[in-house]
């Protein structure tokens, strides 16, 4: 059936959805199950903690990674586990987090206000003062239990570490439960359980689950700010809560920002005015919307940017001439293995298909969003699904891709960094899938069995790539 937008919709009911997205959930954390004895240390992972420590002590004045002293604990020999203590030296000194990065080629992280936006850090810190509280330090683990963790998994590695790895995992499990209500929001309960599905079994989620980073707090304040998006309609409220939850991923993670014109793109085409007319053009352009969302955006983040700008001069700074040197300087090989990879342009279309096939069944929607625009743009519909979902996609994929400085050298990419249009590529997919299964010339219970057997081939090809980078330390292609 459609609604009447002539968007797909397949509903089960709400007691089946429920019953449906809450099995997902479990078989989520099923998936994830030694996610709490995982390391949560090495790489960004540390600094995340840092900055949560200096958070903790010194306040944002002292947001930076400068004056901490590091220690170890070894619990045992084989296999090997070592737990790391991290606490507040000299905070004028350049400290030990900043002398490794020294020696190993990344000495641009030694700024005076961190380029990381301190969201997560903060969320990091209450949870520190909530199930720590007694401990003086910053703790974690930094032995990779991988090969181990099946049948050793320490006390002492749960106690050290779940205030960060819990953070960690309920935030990749809030993404799951979030894509499958977007899913269920706009095309359906068998919409949203597949979307879920699609989630839940993704390798890039997978592998974020297990560590301490900022993309699942990311992806889900900007997937809640799309949903309101649509759930809030023509209302000034549905706006301010969008450009809120927007405001609160930017804080995650700057690059949210580029989410943005995605939003105004959508109340475009979606503002009641005469496009045939360049004043009812203007009038979409400036929706009362737009400026509710960028006002309540701004009411967010505005601390943030106005402590940078004090800072540096600039409202927003990225060392970005340093972290291109530090490529050639370098000496872990981490950057040298990500210029090997294809032009973003392949890396995120072709890569993310090879990654999770499943996500290929968007493409089956792209028909429906064309109407949809059509639709739009000459007022005969008020809200499109596709539409809406669709400039997410572009607008992540476009700030990644940069189609307008394509003659310049692509920087280094990782398959996370298109993590935050996942719950919109998820529910694109779920649709596409579910309304070619309809056109099948089979009985129901046949169609149902072979989008079943779909989605089992998915898992067997997604998971074991997504348990491959958490349990023996690799790349994903």
């Amino acid at each position: 059936m459609t609604t009447r937008e002539g968007a797909f919709r397949d509903d089960l009911g709400r007691k089946v959805g429920v019953l449906l997205l809450v099995a997902l959930l479990v078989f989520s954390a099923y998936l994830r199950r030694y996610a709490l004895w995982m390391p949560h240390w090495t790489g960004d992972q540390n600094q995340y903690i840092t900055l949560a420590l200096k958070l903790d002590k010194l306040g944002l004045d002292h947001y930076n990674l400068r004056g901490i002293k590091l220690g170890m604990a070894k619990l045992s020999e084989d296999p090997p586990v070592e737990i790391v203590y991290s606490k507040i030296g000299d905070p004028s000194a350049e400290g030990d987090i900043l002398a490794i990065l020294r020696v190993v080629g990344q000495s641009y992280w030694d700024e005076p206000l961190h380029m990381r936006a301190p969201l997560y850090p903060y969320v990091l810190m209450w949870s520190h003062r909530i199930f720590e509280r007694d401990n003086l330090h910053y703790t974690s683990v930094s032995s990779h239990l991988g090969p181990h963790v099946r049948w050793h998994r320490p006390p002492e590695v749960l106690r050290a570490q779940l205030w960060v790895a819990g953070v960690s995992l309920a935030f990749n499990l809030l993404v799951v439960l979030v894509t499958g209500l977007i899913g269920w929001r706009l095309f359906g309960a068998r919409c949203g359980a597949v979307a879920a599905y699609a989630m839940a079994v993704h390798p890039v989620s997978l592998m974020t689950a297990h560590r301490a980073l900022a993309e699942d707090p990311l992806v889900l304040f900007s997937a809640l700010s799309f949903w309101a998006v649509w759930a809030g309609g023509t209302s000034w409220a549905g706006a301010a809560l969008a450009g809120g939850a927007m405001g609160l991923a930017v804080l995650t993670k700057q690059s949210a920002l580029y989410l943005v014109p995605a939003v105004w793109i959508y109340w475009l085409l979606t503002h009641p005015a005469d496009r045939s007319r360049w004043q009812g053009v203007a009038r979409s352009a400036l929706d009362a919307r737009w400026l509710t969302y960028l006002l309540a955006l701004a009411a967010v983040t505005a601390f943030w940017f106005v402590k940078v700008h004090q800072v540096y001069g600039e409202f927003f700074h990225v060392p970005t001439q340093r972290m291109i040197e530090s490529v050639g300087t370098d000496r872990t090989g981490w950057f040298e293995a990500l210029r090997r990879r294809p032009h973003p342009l392949i890396f995120f279309s072709i890569g993310t298909v090879l990654a999770a096939p499943l996500f290929g069944c968007a493409l089956l929607t792209l028909g429906r969003l064309r109407s949809g625009v059509v639709r739009l743009w000459q007022g005969r519909s008020a809200a499109d699904p596709y539409v809406l979902l669709w400039s997410w996609v572009i607008a992540a994929y476009a700030q990644l891709t940069r189609p307008w400085q394509l003659l310049e050298p692509p920087m280094v990419q990782e398959h996370r960094y298109f993590y935050p249009a996942y719950p919109a590529l998820a529910a694109l997919a779920a649709a596409g899938l579910l309304e070619l299964s309809r056109k099948w010339p089979l009985k129901p219970a046949v169609r149902d069995a072979i989008v079943c057997a779909v989605l089992l081939a998915a898992a067997i090809w997604s998971v074991p790539q997504g348990l491959r980078i958490v349990y023996e330390n690799e790349m994903l292609f």
